[in-house]
Protein backbone atom coordinates (compact mmCIF):
# COMPACT_ATOMS: atom_id res chain seq x y z
CA UNK A 1 0.00 0.00 0.00
CA UNK A 2 1.24 3.76 -0.92
CA UNK A 3 0.01 6.75 0.07
CA UNK A 4 -1.10 8.44 -2.34
CA UNK A 5 -3.11 12.00 -1.96
CA UNK A 6 -6.97 12.17 -2.50
CA UNK A 7 -8.23 14.65 -4.80
CA UNK A 8 -11.80 16.31 -4.56
CA UNK A 9 -12.45 19.03 -7.34
CA UNK A 10 -15.76 21.08 -7.53
CA UNK A 11 -16.43 23.24 -10.23
CA UNK A 12 -19.82 23.32 -11.30
CA UNK A 13 -19.31 26.22 -13.24
CA UNK A 14 -16.36 24.18 -15.68
CA UNK A 15 -13.31 26.06 -15.50
CA UNK A 16 -10.04 25.47 -17.32
CA UNK A 17 -6.73 26.26 -15.66
CA UNK A 18 -6.77 28.89 -18.03
CA UNK A 19 -9.68 30.64 -17.03
CA UNK A 20 -8.10 31.35 -13.61
CA UNK A 21 -7.20 34.52 -12.97
CA UNK A 22 -6.34 34.12 -8.93
CA UNK A 23 -5.21 31.01 -6.71
CA UNK A 24 -6.05 31.14 -3.24
CA UNK A 25 -4.18 28.61 -0.77
CA UNK A 26 -4.72 27.00 2.76
CA UNK A 27 -3.07 24.90 4.90
CA UNK A 28 -5.22 22.56 7.19
CA UNK A 29 -4.59 20.03 9.93
CA UNK A 30 -6.56 17.14 11.22
CA UNK A 31 -4.68 17.70 14.75
CA UNK A 32 -4.85 14.60 16.84
CA UNK A 33 -4.56 13.68 20.34
CA UNK A 34 -4.78 10.01 20.91
CA UNK A 35 -8.41 9.00 20.38
CA UNK A 36 -9.72 12.70 20.06
CA UNK A 37 -9.81 15.22 17.43
CA UNK A 38 -9.09 19.03 18.03
CA UNK A 39 -11.46 21.37 15.59
CA UNK A 40 -12.07 25.05 16.02
CA UNK A 41 -15.36 26.29 16.27
CA UNK A 42 -16.95 29.70 15.91
CA UNK A 43 -20.10 31.36 14.46
CA UNK A 44 -21.27 27.90 14.58
CA UNK A 45 -19.26 26.66 11.97
CA UNK A 46 -16.63 24.19 12.34
CA UNK A 47 -12.83 24.45 10.35
CA UNK A 48 -9.92 22.44 11.04
CA UNK A 49 -7.00 24.47 12.30
CA UNK A 50 -4.93 26.35 9.73
CA UNK A 51 -5.31 29.13 7.04
CA UNK A 52 -3.67 30.84 4.10
CA UNK A 53 -0.70 30.56 2.67
CA UNK A 54 1.54 33.79 2.68
CA UNK A 55 2.71 34.82 -0.29
CA UNK A 56 6.43 32.82 -0.23
CA UNK A 57 5.69 30.95 2.79
CA UNK A 58 6.50 27.06 3.07
CA UNK A 59 3.36 24.48 3.88
CA UNK A 60 4.76 23.30 6.57
CA UNK A 61 5.59 26.78 8.37
CA UNK A 62 2.43 27.74 7.76
CA UNK A 63 0.73 25.34 9.39
CA UNK A 64 2.99 25.51 12.32
CA UNK A 65 1.90 29.05 12.34
CA UNK A 66 -1.38 29.37 11.82
CA UNK A 67 -1.57 25.93 14.59
CA UNK A 68 0.49 27.83 17.31
CA UNK A 69 -1.99 30.94 16.28
CA UNK A 70 -5.22 29.34 16.53
CA UNK A 71 -4.41 26.62 19.40
CA UNK A 72 -1.64 27.90 21.36
CA UNK A 73 0.14 24.58 20.39
CA UNK A 74 3.60 24.57 19.10
CA UNK A 75 4.46 21.79 16.63
CA UNK A 76 7.80 20.73 15.23
CA UNK A 77 8.32 20.75 11.65
CA UNK A 78 9.37 17.38 11.28
CA UNK A 79 5.98 15.99 12.53
CA UNK A 80 4.13 17.60 9.86
CA UNK A 81 3.67 14.67 6.75
CA UNK A 82 2.74 14.87 3.58
CA UNK A 83 -1.00 15.95 3.11
CA UNK A 84 -3.55 13.20 2.90
CA UNK A 85 -5.90 14.96 0.78
CA UNK A 86 -6.63 18.23 -1.54
CA UNK A 87 -9.77 19.94 -2.55
CA UNK A 88 -10.30 22.59 -4.78
CA UNK A 89 -13.22 24.74 -5.90
CA UNK A 90 -12.75 26.48 -9.17
CA UNK A 91 -15.70 29.61 -8.98
CA UNK A 92 -16.43 32.02 -12.22
CA UNK A 93 -17.14 35.77 -11.19
CA UNK A 94 -15.85 35.51 -7.54
CA UNK A 95 -15.15 37.61 -5.99
CA UNK A 96 -16.26 40.03 -8.48
CA UNK A 97 -17.56 39.86 -11.49
CA UNK A 98 -14.44 39.01 -14.15
CA UNK A 99 -12.29 37.68 -11.75
CA UNK A 100 -12.25 33.50 -11.58
CA UNK A 101 -10.75 32.25 -8.41
CA UNK A 102 -9.19 28.50 -7.42
CA UNK A 103 -9.45 28.13 -3.75
CA UNK A 104 -7.27 25.02 -3.11
CA UNK A 105 -6.70 23.04 0.44
CA UNK A 106 -4.13 20.85 1.20
CA UNK A 107 -4.90 19.00 4.50
CA UNK A 108 -2.69 16.70 6.63
CA UNK A 109 -2.13 14.78 10.00
CA UNK A 110 -0.82 16.19 12.74
CA UNK A 111 -0.31 13.34 15.87
CA UNK A 112 0.38 15.39 19.45
CA UNK A 113 0.25 14.84 22.81
CA UNK A 114 -0.68 18.61 23.62
CA UNK A 115 -3.77 20.56 24.56
CA UNK A 116 -5.07 23.85 22.95
CA UNK A 117 -3.70 26.43 25.65
CA UNK A 118 -5.91 29.80 24.54
CA UNK A 119 -3.44 31.27 26.33
CA UNK A 120 -0.74 31.67 24.01
CA UNK A 121 -3.26 32.11 20.90
CA UNK A 122 -3.38 35.15 18.32
CA UNK A 123 -6.64 35.20 17.22
CA UNK A 124 -7.74 37.43 14.66
CA UNK A 125 -10.81 39.99 15.20
CA UNK A 126 -12.84 38.41 13.42
CA UNK A 127 -12.16 34.94 15.23
CA UNK A 128 -12.51 36.88 18.83
CA UNK A 129 -16.02 38.17 17.35
CA UNK A 130 -17.05 34.65 16.50
CA UNK A 131 -16.26 33.64 20.13
CA UNK A 132 -13.63 31.28 18.62
CA UNK A 133 -12.23 28.13 20.51
CA UNK A 134 -11.00 24.80 20.14
CA UNK A 135 -12.96 21.74 20.83
CA UNK A 136 -11.69 18.33 21.49
CA UNK A 137 -13.92 15.82 20.02
CA UNK A 138 -13.65 12.09 20.08
CA UNK A 139 -12.45 10.77 16.67
CA UNK A 140 -14.83 8.31 16.43
CA UNK A 141 -17.93 10.61 16.71
CA UNK A 142 -16.45 13.74 14.75
CA UNK A 143 -18.19 13.05 11.95
CA UNK A 144 -21.58 12.69 13.04
CA UNK A 145 -21.15 15.84 15.02
CA UNK A 146 -20.01 17.74 11.72
CA UNK A 147 -23.60 16.43 10.01
CA UNK A 148 -25.20 17.37 12.87
CA UNK A 149 -23.81 21.24 12.71
CA UNK A 150 -24.68 21.78 9.13
CA UNK A 151 -27.97 23.32 9.58
CA UNK A 152 -26.64 25.85 12.20
CA UNK A 153 -24.75 28.11 9.43
CA UNK A 154 -24.99 28.35 5.67
CA UNK A 155 -21.51 28.36 5.53
CA UNK A 156 -21.01 24.78 6.51
CA UNK A 157 -22.72 23.11 3.70
CA UNK A 158 -19.61 24.38 1.35
CA UNK A 159 -16.61 23.37 4.29
CA UNK A 160 -18.55 20.26 6.48
CA UNK A 161 -18.53 17.87 3.32
CA UNK A 162 -14.51 18.29 2.35
CA UNK A 163 -14.08 18.19 6.32
CA UNK A 164 -15.73 14.48 6.28
CA UNK A 165 -14.30 13.44 3.95
CA UNK A 166 -10.86 13.99 5.56
CA UNK A 167 -12.22 12.45 8.04
CA UNK A 168 -12.76 9.26 6.32
CA UNK A 169 -9.31 9.64 4.57
CA UNK A 170 -7.53 9.24 7.65
CA UNK A 171 -9.53 6.43 9.08
CA UNK A 172 -9.38 4.61 5.91
CA UNK A 173 -4.98 5.37 6.28
CA UNK A 174 -4.90 4.22 9.53
CA UNK A 175 -6.50 0.81 8.55
CA UNK A 176 -4.38 0.53 5.81
CA UNK A 177 -1.46 1.63 7.92
CA UNK A 178 -2.18 -1.63 10.07
CA UNK A 179 -1.11 -3.83 7.21
CA UNK A 180 2.11 -5.25 6.92
CA UNK A 181 3.98 -4.73 3.38
CA UNK A 182 5.25 -7.83 1.65
CA UNK A 183 8.78 -8.56 2.24
CA UNK A 184 11.12 -8.08 -0.24
CA UNK A 185 14.86 -9.12 -0.80
CA UNK A 186 17.77 -7.28 -1.72
CA UNK A 187 18.29 -7.83 -5.62
CA UNK A 188 22.19 -9.51 -4.79
CA UNK A 189 22.71 -10.23 -8.55
CA UNK A 190 23.67 -7.15 -8.89
CA UNK A 191 26.23 -6.84 -6.12
CA UNK A 192 29.75 -7.80 -7.97
CA UNK A 193 33.04 -6.57 -8.27
CA UNK A 194 34.19 -4.12 -5.60
CA UNK A 195 30.81 -3.89 -3.81
CA UNK A 196 31.03 -7.46 -3.43
CA UNK A 197 34.34 -6.76 -1.95
CA UNK A 198 32.90 -4.31 -0.16
CA UNK A 199 29.75 -6.35 1.25
CA UNK A 200 32.19 -9.25 2.77
CA UNK A 201 34.08 -6.58 4.81
CA UNK A 202 32.47 -6.55 8.88
CA UNK A 203 31.12 -3.60 9.88
CA UNK A 204 33.83 -1.68 12.79
CA UNK A 205 30.87 -2.34 15.50
CA UNK A 206 30.57 -6.56 14.89
CA UNK A 207 34.23 -6.53 16.62
CA UNK A 208 33.44 -4.92 19.39
CA UNK A 209 30.44 -7.12 19.89
CA UNK A 210 32.32 -10.31 19.67
CA UNK A 211 34.86 -8.87 22.59
CA UNK A 212 31.59 -8.00 24.63
CA UNK A 213 29.34 -11.19 23.96
CA UNK A 214 32.27 -13.32 24.43
CA UNK A 215 32.77 -12.05 27.95
CA UNK A 216 29.00 -12.64 28.49
CA UNK A 217 29.48 -16.43 27.85
CA UNK A 218 27.00 -15.64 24.73
CA UNK A 219 27.33 -18.59 22.38
CA UNK A 220 24.42 -18.95 20.27
CA UNK A 221 24.56 -15.90 17.39
CA UNK A 222 22.16 -15.45 14.76
CA UNK A 223 23.38 -13.28 11.73
CA UNK A 224 20.03 -11.49 11.06
CA UNK A 225 20.23 -10.51 7.36
CA UNK A 226 23.13 -12.01 6.66
CA UNK A 227 23.42 -11.20 2.99
CA UNK A 228 26.99 -12.77 1.76
CA UNK A 229 28.26 -13.41 5.44
CA UNK A 230 30.83 -10.58 6.13
CA UNK A 231 29.67 -11.22 10.03
CA UNK A 232 28.50 -14.67 9.77
CA UNK A 233 32.38 -15.55 8.63
CA UNK A 234 33.60 -13.17 11.35
CA UNK A 235 31.45 -14.76 14.09
CA UNK A 236 31.97 -18.26 13.20
CA UNK A 237 35.63 -18.04 13.01
CA UNK A 238 35.65 -16.29 16.78
CA UNK A 239 34.00 -19.05 18.22
CA UNK A 240 30.26 -18.53 18.42
CA UNK A 241 27.37 -21.12 17.24
CA UNK A 242 26.61 -19.59 14.23
CA UNK A 243 23.15 -19.67 12.69
CA UNK A 244 22.31 -17.26 9.22
CA UNK A 245 19.05 -16.08 7.93
CA UNK A 246 18.22 -14.15 4.70
CA UNK A 247 15.35 -14.00 2.39
CA UNK A 248 17.58 -14.04 -1.15
CA UNK A 249 18.45 -17.36 -2.41
CA UNK A 250 20.77 -15.52 -4.21
CA UNK A 251 22.63 -14.37 -0.50
CA UNK A 252 22.32 -17.58 1.28
CA UNK A 253 23.99 -19.03 -1.82
CA UNK A 254 26.65 -17.52 -2.11
CA UNK A 255 27.11 -16.60 1.89
CA UNK A 256 27.23 -20.83 2.02
CA UNK A 257 29.85 -21.20 -0.82
CA UNK A 258 32.44 -18.11 1.38
CA UNK A 259 31.72 -19.97 4.31
CA UNK A 260 32.76 -23.67 2.65
CA UNK A 261 35.70 -21.63 1.35
CA UNK A 262 36.20 -20.00 5.01
CA UNK A 263 35.81 -23.48 6.38
CA UNK A 264 33.65 -22.42 8.83
CA UNK A 265 30.82 -24.46 10.39
CA UNK A 266 27.60 -22.35 9.95
CA UNK A 267 23.41 -23.30 9.91
CA UNK A 268 21.74 -21.22 6.75
CA UNK A 269 18.31 -20.87 6.42
CA UNK A 270 15.81 -18.80 4.16
CA UNK A 271 12.88 -17.14 5.23
CA UNK A 272 11.44 -14.15 5.95
CA UNK A 273 11.51 -11.91 9.54
CA UNK A 274 7.89 -11.41 9.79
CA UNK A 275 8.56 -15.42 10.91
CA UNK A 276 11.53 -16.29 12.20
CA UNK A 277 12.35 -20.26 12.01
CA UNK A 278 13.91 -20.12 15.20
CA UNK A 279 12.78 -21.63 18.47
CA UNK A 280 11.22 -19.39 21.50
CA UNK A 281 14.40 -18.58 23.77
CA UNK A 282 17.00 -20.30 21.57
CA UNK A 283 19.35 -17.18 20.90
CA UNK A 284 21.61 -15.64 23.15
CA UNK A 285 22.43 -12.52 20.94
CA UNK A 286 21.65 -11.40 17.21
CA UNK A 287 23.00 -8.69 14.62
CA UNK A 288 21.01 -7.23 12.36
CA UNK A 289 23.11 -4.62 10.14
CA UNK A 290 20.79 -2.55 8.36
CA UNK A 291 17.91 -5.15 7.67
CA UNK A 292 15.06 -5.01 10.17
CA UNK A 293 14.46 -1.90 8.62
CA UNK A 294 13.09 -3.52 4.98
CA UNK A 295 9.13 -3.33 5.87
CA UNK A 296 6.55 -0.93 7.04
CA UNK A 297 5.82 0.59 10.57
CA UNK A 298 3.23 -2.75 11.57
CA UNK A 299 6.25 -4.92 10.34
CA UNK A 300 8.70 -3.82 12.40
CA UNK A 301 6.09 -3.70 15.28
CA UNK A 302 6.03 -7.63 14.30
CA UNK A 303 9.83 -8.03 13.62
CA UNK A 304 10.30 -6.78 17.39
CA UNK A 305 7.81 -9.14 18.88
CA UNK A 306 9.50 -12.34 16.81
CA UNK A 307 13.06 -10.93 18.24
CA UNK A 308 12.04 -10.94 21.79
CA UNK A 309 10.64 -14.28 21.34
CA UNK A 310 13.23 -16.16 20.70
CA UNK A 311 15.88 -14.26 22.43
CA UNK A 312 16.52 -15.56 25.99
CA UNK A 313 16.70 -14.00 29.05
CA UNK A 314 19.86 -11.52 29.29
CA UNK A 315 20.32 -12.49 25.78
CA UNK A 316 21.42 -8.77 23.06
CA UNK A 317 20.43 -7.56 19.55
CA UNK A 318 22.23 -4.96 18.19
CA UNK A 319 20.51 -3.31 15.65
CA UNK A 320 20.91 -0.69 12.60
CA UNK A 321 17.72 1.55 11.51
CA UNK A 322 17.68 4.71 8.95
CA UNK A 323 17.51 7.74 10.85
CA UNK A 324 14.61 10.68 9.58
CA UNK A 325 17.08 13.02 9.23
CA UNK A 326 18.53 11.15 6.27
CA UNK A 327 18.67 11.92 2.89
CA UNK A 328 16.28 8.82 1.84
CA UNK A 329 13.31 9.78 4.10
CA UNK A 330 13.31 13.42 2.85
CA UNK A 331 13.35 11.59 -1.30
CA UNK A 332 9.52 13.29 -1.67
CA UNK A 333 9.54 11.09 -5.22
CA UNK A 334 9.56 7.91 -3.51
CA UNK A 335 6.25 6.35 -2.39
CA UNK A 336 4.97 7.14 1.13
CA UNK A 337 3.92 3.87 2.55
CA UNK A 338 3.08 4.66 5.91
CA UNK A 339 4.38 8.14 7.78
CA UNK A 340 7.51 6.33 8.71
CA UNK A 341 8.31 4.33 5.49
CA UNK A 342 9.29 5.30 2.27
CA UNK A 343 9.84 2.72 -1.06
CA UNK A 344 13.21 3.39 -2.24
CA UNK A 345 13.20 4.39 -6.36
CA UNK A 346 16.86 4.49 -6.91
CA UNK A 347 18.64 2.08 -9.29
CA UNK A 348 20.30 -0.62 -7.65
CA UNK A 349 19.96 -3.55 -5.43
CA UNK A 350 17.38 -2.38 -2.99
CA UNK A 351 15.03 -0.47 -5.70
CA UNK A 352 11.66 -1.16 -4.79
CA UNK A 353 11.91 -2.19 -1.13
CA UNK A 354 10.76 -0.47 1.63
CA UNK A 355 12.69 1.70 3.99
CA UNK A 356 11.14 2.04 7.41
CA UNK A 357 12.87 4.92 8.97
CA UNK A 358 12.70 5.96 13.16
CA UNK A 359 13.71 8.94 15.30
CA UNK A 360 14.49 8.92 19.01
CA UNK A 361 10.79 8.40 20.39
CA UNK A 362 9.89 6.35 18.02
CA UNK A 363 12.90 3.85 18.93
CA UNK A 364 11.94 4.35 22.74
CA UNK A 365 8.23 3.57 22.25
CA UNK A 366 9.02 0.10 19.51
CA UNK A 367 11.33 -1.43 22.15
CA UNK A 368 9.69 -0.80 25.05
CA UNK A 369 9.61 -4.33 25.96
CA UNK A 370 13.73 -4.35 26.05
CA UNK A 371 15.66 -2.25 27.99
CA UNK A 372 17.58 0.03 25.75
CA UNK A 373 20.75 -0.60 26.53
CA UNK A 374 22.13 2.64 24.37
CA UNK A 375 21.18 4.66 21.23
CA UNK A 376 23.49 6.70 19.11
CA UNK A 377 23.37 8.15 15.59
CA UNK A 378 25.99 8.16 13.09
CA UNK A 379 26.33 9.78 9.94
CA UNK A 380 28.18 7.76 6.97
CA UNK A 381 30.16 9.71 4.40
CA UNK A 382 31.13 8.11 1.33
CA UNK A 383 31.51 8.49 -2.84
CA UNK A 384 29.74 7.42 -5.60
CA UNK A 385 30.78 5.43 -8.36
CA UNK A 386 31.62 9.39 -9.84
CA UNK A 387 33.20 10.38 -7.10
CA UNK A 388 30.89 12.58 -5.27
CA UNK A 389 30.57 12.62 -1.96
CA UNK A 390 26.90 11.32 -0.06
CA UNK A 391 26.06 10.38 3.38
CA UNK A 392 23.64 9.03 5.29
CA UNK A 393 22.42 8.75 9.04
CA UNK A 394 21.79 5.48 10.90
CA UNK A 395 20.74 4.86 14.71
CA UNK A 396 22.73 2.44 15.98
CA UNK A 397 20.83 0.58 19.00
CA UNK A 398 21.55 -2.32 21.14
CA UNK A 399 18.60 -3.96 23.25
CA UNK A 400 18.52 -6.32 26.31
CA UNK A 401 16.15 -8.76 26.91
Amino acid sequence: MVIEMKKIIHNNDNLSENDITETVTRIKALLINNEDIMIGYSDNVYHFPGGHLEEGEEFKKCLKREIMEECGIEIKEDDIKEPIMYATQLCRDYPDKGKNRKSEIYYYVINTDKKPNMKKTNLTEQEIKGNFEIRTIPLKNSIEELKRNIPNNKRNESIAPDMIEAIKEYFRLTKENKKIVKSKEWNWEKVKGKQEEYWKEPSIESFYLINRWKKDNKKDFLDLGCGLGRHTILFAKNGFNTKAFDLSENAIKRAKEYAQKENVDVEFKLGDMLNLPYDNESLDCILCRNVISHTNTEGMRQIVKELYRVLRNNGEVYLTLGSKETWGFKQTDWPLVDPNTRVRMDEGPEKGIPHFYADYDLIQDLFKSFNIENIYQLEDFYKNENEELSSSKHYHVLIKK
